[in-house]
């Protein structure tokens, strides 16, 4: 439970809001993690040995069997075991796309799955493809409406649409009707669990490994499962969690260090998540020590943020801001003292990236992250004034701003440190701020309360044109806030985000904020608040056609790089459902995937 309340410090009688968050749900359970040795090693052997029996099933299947085939490479990503066969599964990806093998089907399940992992893959397949499920009159055929199966494929194809494909907007909106009418009365249980899953959660728009864990425990009940594939998924699954949680140990014995609970104590006790977060970034092994050097950065700007958004005075973060700018030892003299600690641990933090990326011999990346960093705290500053002086900006100004406090252009420079993958036009690429990355920073400043924003602003587009072809136009157009608890939510079946930004203004109001993104707009085109908040907001499913769109072949950055925002994004989907706050306060959303993907193993 999170409220607002008020202290004043005895030492500078300055009365300070803060913000009481609840304290960590983990207690010390992760502090004490150990591997089993035996058995890791046991596991590795068995899987490398399962591995070859694998490839040899991909690489086998003859053309004649090519639905098997794609059947196959499916059933290996939604397992989450995809990522020991990249080569293999890419190979044959490109010689069905090649064949056009999708001409020949007329299955809508078929044709669906073909066209939703030759999205996947970057291959710029048509979605004309579906129109052949038409009737005359340009509607979809009565007779998929019992096509379960085919339902939710097309349903989870739907997803991966872009601007052009407009019979898609409609796919969806048939799948998702028919779906949940179906779903409850004429599945068999497998078939409905997984309906009912993907209808809370598509595929595409989840995190990689919490999907792979919700499969894993529903393959084990079909049918035609293949042994050896569920048999090398959980020990896979295994092995990689026991690999988790000793990088959560050591995060975890990093922050308590820290100590930082107890020196201040309106900041988020969030470690936990943090690094759930970077595991929705990438969990395959060879990222460990990415997965390390992006947690902290993600706690550190949690901390940063919660000291601008419900803590310091005006002045305090202007030295602040100053000091991060400088980046020097000597600007410590200069801050009040609850700040020494922050601005200590934020200088010692890169130091540390700076010898762990000197020990790993890859490029120097550092000093973009740390060019980010500034970019934030300037940017934190900017929204502490326009709160603290109450100034109303105008909606260029304001979207502006906001999506460099959303934090994902910070965090998706951080998300290469470790990557050895990523070179310096990487790095370049992503300062620049690609329309890929910016269509991530829009989502999450659509879809949630991210969690870097605080009590003082919440960020939301709002779409004021009446067409609008991509995010990128709906940027240098648009703006407007939501407070924490605005209604955000998918109207079933249409892929639009409805806001209730009435509700929003009121619970802004009640909290005694001096700003609303909503005053901005009704101030400077004279409405009520009903009429600013009639409209509603398309420009999270605009945002992520363009994401979807720059992932298509040719692409300007290699897949390994790109993909780091595409999960990043994904993140926002899951943590944030039914405008659910799930990093701030856990238990909605992100605890029982925590325990998942961090605690439990699979039985074997």
């Amino acid at each position: 439970m999170t409220s607002l309340t008020g202290n004043v410090n005895h030492e500078d009688r300055i009365f300070r809001p803060e913000a009481n968050f609840s304290p960590s749900l983990w207690g010390n359970i992760f502090s004490y993690s150990t591997v089993d040795n035996q058995v890791s090693e046991k596991n590795i052997e068995e899987i490398e040995t399962l591995k070859e029996e694998v490839k040899h099933m991909i690489i086998s299947t003859t053309n004649s069997a090519t639905i098997e085939k794609i059947h196959l490479i499916d059933t290996l990503e939604h397992l989450g075991i995809s990522y020991h066969f990249e080569l293999e599964i890419e190979d044959q990806i490109s010689k069905m796309f090649d064949l056009n093998v999708i001409h020949e089907e007329d299955d809508l399940y078929k044709v669906a799955l073909y066209f939703r992992l030759f999205r996947q893959h970057g291959y710029p397949v048509s979605s004309d493809h579906f129109n052949q499920f038409k009737d005359n009159n340009g509607k979809f055929k009565e007779t998929l409406l019992t096509d379960a199966k085919g339902l939710l494929s097309l349903y989870e194809a739907a997803h991966v649409r872009g601007h052009e494909d407009v019979i898609l907007e409609e796919a969806l909106s048939f799948a998702t009707s028919h779906l949940e009418r179906i779903a409850p009365n004429t599945l068999d249980s497998t078939l409905e669990k997984h309906v009912t899953h993907a209808l809370m959660q598509s595929l595409h728009r989840g995190i990689p490994r919490a999907e792979a864990h919700f499969y894993i425990s529903i393959y084990e009940n079909v049918d035609s499962r293949k042994e050896k594939l569920l048999r090398i998924a959980k020990l896979d699954y295994n092995l990689l969690q026991m690999l988790h949680k000793e990088e959560l140990r050591e995060l975890t014995l990093w922050w308590k260090d820290l100590d930082l609970a107890s020196k201040l104590s309106y900041v988020r006790d969030r470690i936990v998540e943090c690094f759930f977060w970077t595991v929705g970034v990438y969990f395959e092994p060879q990222y460990s020590r990415a997965r390390i050097m992006l947690a902290k950065c993600i706690a550190m700007i949690s901390l940063i943020d919660d000291t601008y958004d419900s803590y310091g005075t005006l002045h305090e973060l202007e030295v602040f801001t100053e000091a991060v700018d400088r980046w020097n030892v000597s600007e410590i003299d200069q801050l009040p003292n609850y700040m020494k600690p922050i601005y200590t641990i934020l200088l010692d933090l890169f130091e540390e990236y700076e010898i762990e990326v000197k020990s790993q011999d890859i490029f120097y990346g550092v000093y973009y992250v740390k060019e980010a960093m500034k970019e934030i705290a300037r940017s934190y500053y900017i929204e502490a004034q326009w709160f603290i002086e109450g100034k109303i900006p105008s909606f260029k100004e304001y979207l502006s701003n906001a999506l460099i406090t959303g934090t994902y252009y910070l965090l998706a420079q951080t998300s290469l440190l470790g990557m050895r993958s990523a070179s310096k036009t990487a790095f370049d690429w992503m300062m620049n701020k690609p329309k890929i990355l910016v269509a991530s920073a829009l989502i999450g400043r659509v879809n949630c309360n991210t969690p870097y924003l605080g009590t003082k602003f919440r960020l939301i587009s709002l779409e004021l044109v009446s067409h609008v072809d991509s995010a990128s136009q709906l940027v240098r157009s648009v703006t407007c806030s939501q407070a924490p608890g605005a209604v955000l939510r998918p109207c079933p079946g249409s892929g639009r985000d409805i806001i209730d930004y009435i509700a929003t203004y009121k619970i802004e109001k009640e909290k005694g904020q001096l700003i609303t993104g909503i005053e901005c707009y009704m101030q400077e085109n004279n409405l009520s608040v009903e009429e600013a908040s009639a409209e509603p907001s398309e420009i999270a499913e605009n945002a992520l056609k363009d994401l979807n769109k720059e992932c298509i072949k040719p692409t300007s950055m290699p897949a390994k790089i790109l993909m780091r925002i595409v999960n990043l994004t994904r993140l926002i989907d899951v943590v944030y459902k039914n405008n659910q706050d799930g990093y701030s306060n856990p238990k909605n959303n992100v605890k029982s995937v925590i325990e998942a993907l961090l605690v439990n193993p699979f039985n074997i």
